[in-house]
C-alpha cells in the first residue's frame, strides 16, 4: 500500500466496465478560444479542464522524465519504480495532449466507466498486512487510511551496512560532479558499485559522464528494463557500475559477486555493495529502498547520497525558506545545519503529499459512498427480476406481446437486465464525468471564501440524486423502442454499443503536481 504512488498522472484502479459514447478525435484538441469565453463560466468547468490539461502537458510532463516516446506512442513511466506502466495511460485530455506535443498521432479518447482510489479498492479486502522493509517510513499513511500499525521485526543476522552522510553542493552540477568523481574512486579499487537516479534522464547523463572518464557501465531504465535480470544479476561483481533509476519493487537481491559469486568473497574483502543517491527522493521510504540493496542478509555494504540545494526535494519541501550557509571550492555544505535542513525539506515534502492523499480521500469518500449504492443496485438487477418487473409493468402491452409470441420468460428477464445495467452504467459514467469537471474547477470557489470540498460535495450530491431517475426513465424509452426476439435484445439496433475495448489507467490525485500523492484507477472504454 506505501508504494502506491505514480507520476503526474501516474500514475497510481479497478473499475466496472459500462458503455461509453464514441469520441472524434478531431475534438481532442478543444475548442478555440474566443474573448467572450470565460474559464469560470457556467458549464462546470469543461473549458478550464482543457486549459489545466494543455498546461500540465506542457510545463509539468517531461519525455524521459514522466513518459517515453517508444514506437510512435507514448509509454508512461511509473516513478515508484523506474519502469514502463505497462497498459496504463492519462486521462483522456491529458494523453491527448502530450500526444499533439510530441507531434504524435492523437489516440481515440473513450470515457470513464468507473474509478476508486487505492485506499478505497484495499478498502474492500476483508483482511489486509503486508510486509516490506520500509514501512516504518509510511507508518502515518498505514494508521490514517488503513487502520494498519507497523511492527519491527529483527533481521536474522546483524545488518553490516556503513550509511554515510549526505554530502551536499550548492548545484546540481556540481553534485553530478562530486558523484561521478567519487564513483570512478570507488571503481578504481574493484568494489561493485549501485548508482541510483531520480529518472532515467538523469541516468543516461550519469553514464554518458563516467563513460567519459573511461568507466564502463550497465544503465537500468525504462527504456530497456526488458534487460533487468541480466543487468542485476551481474550488479554485484567486482569492478562492476550499474546506473539504475528507481529500484523500489524491483524485488531481486543483488548477489556480490554477481550471477555464479564467483567473486563472491573478494567483493566482501573490498566491502561489499556500495549504494549511490544521486538526489533524494521525496519520500524516505524510497531512499531507504535504494540504501536496501547493499548489505543485505549480512553481507557488508555502504552508501552515501549526493543532494544539492537545487534538487526536487529542496525545492519543494524548502520552499521559502533560506539557508545560509558558505560552500567549500567544489560547492560542498558541510555545515551540520545543512544535512539538518536537507531532512526538514523532505519531511516537509512528505508531509505535503499526506496531505494530498488527505484531500483526495474526503473529494473521493463521497464517491465511494454513491458507488456503494450504484453497485447495491447493480446487485439486485444481475440477481433479481427487478428489471422485467418494472418495465413489463411500464409497457404492459409491449411485454404481454412479446410473451405471446412465445418468448421465453428467461430471455425477456436478461433482455430487461440489459437495458437497465446500459442505462445505468451510462449515467454513473456521465457523473464521473460531471465530477471531474466540477473537480478541475471548484479550487476557483476558493477565492469567493467558499470552501471548496464543501461545494464539491453538495453539487455532487445534488447531482447524484437524479442519476437512478434519469436511467430508470430512460430504460423504460428503450424497452419500448428497442427489438427483444428469442436471441435477446439488439441494443445495437438502438445505436446504444457496448464498450469494444476497455483499459485501467492510474492518474495522481493532484492534477498540478508532476509527482507524488496517492492514485486514482479507473477504467475507460471506446467503441469501434
Amino acid at each position: 500500500p506505501s508504494g502506491a504512488t505514480a507520476s503526474a498522472g501516474a500514475p497510481d484502479v479497478v473499475d466496472t466496465p459500462g458503455p461509453v459514447e464514441p469520441v472524434d478525435p478531431a475534438d481532442s484538441a478543444g475548442p478555440v478560444v474566443g474573448e467572450s469565453d470565460a474559464l469560470d463560466s457556467e458549464d462546470p468547468g469543461t473549458l478550464l479542464s482543457q486549459v489545466n490539461v494543455a498546461l500540465h502537458a506542457q510545463h509539468l510532463l517531461t519525455r524521459d522524465v514522466h513518459y517515453i516516446v517508444r514506437d510512435g506512442k507514448v509509454a508512461l513511466i511509473d516513478g515508484s519504480r523506474g519502469r514502463v506502466a505497462e497498459l496504463q495511460r492519462w486521462p483522456d485530455g491529458l494523453q491527448a495532449a502530450v500526444e499533439a506535443k510530441e507531434g504524435l498521432q492523437v489516440t481515440d479518447g473513450g470515457r470513464i466507466l468507473d474509478q476508486i482510489t487505492v485506499q478505497a479498492l484495499l478498502g474492500l479486502y476483508p483482511r489486509k498486512c503486508g510486509m516490506t522493509g520500509t514501512a516504518v517510513a509510511a507508518s502515518d499513511q498505514l494508521r490514517q487510511f488503513y487502520d494498519l500499525s507497523v511492527s519491527v521485526i529483527d533481521p536474522n543476522v546483524p545488518a553490516r551496512r556503513f550509511d554515510e552522510a549526505d554530502r551536499v553542493y550548492t548545484t546540481e552540477e556540481q553534485r553530478d560532479d562530486a558523484a561521478v568523481d567519487h564513483i570512478v574512486e570507488v571503481h578504481g579499487s574493484g568494489q561493485p558499485v549501485l548508482v541510483g537516479t531520480q529518472d532515467i534522464a538523469e541516468s543516461e547523463r550519469v553514464a554518458e559522464a563516467l563513460a567519459d572518464r573511461g568507466v564502463e557501465c550497465s544503465v537500468l531504465n525504462a527504456k530497456n528494463h526488458e534487460a533487468e535480470a541480466g543487468i542485476v544479476a551481474e550488479a554485484g561483481r567486482a569492478g562492476h557500475v550499474t546506473v539504475s533509476t528507481q529500484m523500489a519493487g524491483r524485488g531481486t537481491d543483488i548477489r556480490l559477486g554477481g550471477r555464479d559469486k564467483e567473486d563472491h568473497d573478494r567483493v566482501v574483502e573490498l566491502g561489499g555493495l556500495h549504494v549511490v543517491g544521486v538526489g533524494r527522493f521525496r519520500s524516505q521510504r524510497l531512499d531507504n529502498q535504494l540504501r536496501g540493496r547493499a548489505g543485505r542478509q549480512g553481507d557488508p555494504g555502504s552508501s552515501v547520497f549526493f543532494v544539492s540545494l537545487e534538487d526536487d526535494v529542496v525545492n519543494t519541501g524548502g520552499a521559502g525558506e533560506e539557508l545560509r550557509a558558505e560552500p567549500g571550492e567544489d560547492g560542498r555544505l558541510e555545515q551540520r545545519k545543512v544535512l539538518q535542513f536537507i531532512d526538514h525539506c523532505q519531511r516537509v515534502a512528505e508531509g505535503q503529499m499526506l496531505d494530498i492523499h488527505a484531500t483526495t480521500w474526503k473529494y473521493n469518500k463521497l464517491i465511494n459512498d454513491q458507488r456503494e449504492i450504484v453497485d447495491a443496485r447493480r446487485s439486485k438487477v444481475l440477481d433479481t427480476d427487478t428489471a422485467w418487473q418494472d418495465l413489463s409493468y411500464h409497457d404492459v402491452e409491449k411485454a404481454g406481446r412479446l410473451q405471446a409470441e412465445g418468448i421465453p420468460q428467461d430471455v425477456l428477464e436478461q433482455a430487461a437486465r440489459e437495458i437497465m445495467l446500459y442505462h445505468l452504467d451510462h449515467e454513473w459514467s456521465e457523473h464521473l464525468a460531471y465530477l471531474d469537471d466540477i473537480r478541475e474547477s471548484i479550487h476557483l470557489r476558493a477565492i469567493a471564501r467558499e470552501s471548496p470540498i464543501d461545494e464539491f460535495h453538495r453539487m455532487s450530491i445534488a447531482a447524484f440524486g437524479e442519476l437512478a431517475e434519469r436511467a430508470v426513465a430512460r430504460a423504460r424509452e428503450t424497452f419500448s423502442e428497442v427489438e427483444i426476439t428469442s436471441d435477446g435484445v439488439d441494443l445495437a439496433g438502438q445505436g446504444l454499443h457496448k464498450p469494444s475495448a476497455t483499459w485501467t489507467y492510474m492518474v495522481n490525485d493532484n492534477p498540478l503536481s508532476s509527482s507524488g500523492g496517492s492514485v486514482v484507477g479507473s477504467i475507460a472504454a471506446m467503441f469501434r
